[in-house]
């Protein structure tokens, strides 16, 4: 009798473990689903906004690159205009990057939400290292511009 008790409870041990150990994977798998919704989602954003940048910042280099001292000073709304938008877009982007940056610390065996984890990173890098090449080159050019105003008699840039 004694040992069929202790073969019960030994059985008894046995399920309980098998159904825990199932009940976490099933939860876990749904974390994992969930998360990989999330992802999807705050990717397409990403991306959008990422496009977003990118013309703006095609409207940006051609107004500069189509600018000359004497005009420079004519074109210092729109580039204003451009610059907030280009600030605002990579406030934006910086949200949704937060979000992708707290779901892809683990790996997904999925490849095209693993290819969107890693896609997102050098992106991310690449567009700040173009905000600050943009910003660094616009201070550039109005110190330049501010240095020669008097030697080519232009009045002081506004923007």
């Amino acid at each position: 009798m004694k040992k069929r008790i202790i073969i019960v409870v030994i059985l008894l041990v046995f399920i309980g473990g098998l159904s825990y150990f199932i009940y976490s994977f099933s939860k876990d798998n749904k974390e994992v689903k969930k998360n990989i919704d999330i992802i999807n989602k705050d990717y397409e954003e990403f991306y959008t906004l990422s496009m977003d940048i990118d013309n703006v910042r095609g409207e940006y280099a051609k107004i500069i690159a189509d600018s000359y001292y004497e005009t420079l000073n004519d074109n210092s709304d729109k580039i204003s205009e451009l610059l907030n938008k280009y600030k605002d877009n990579i406030n934006k982007i910086r949200k949704t990057e937060k979000e992708l940056s707290k779901l892809c610390k683990i790996y997904y065996s999925i490849n095209n939400v693993e290819q969107k984890c890693n896609s997102y990173k050098v992106t991310y890098k690449t567009i700040n290292d173009y905000y600050k090449q943009d910003i660094d080159g616009y201070n550039s050019l109005v110190d330049k511009y501010n240095e020669n105003k008097e030697e080519n008699k232009l009045e002081k840039f506004v923007g």
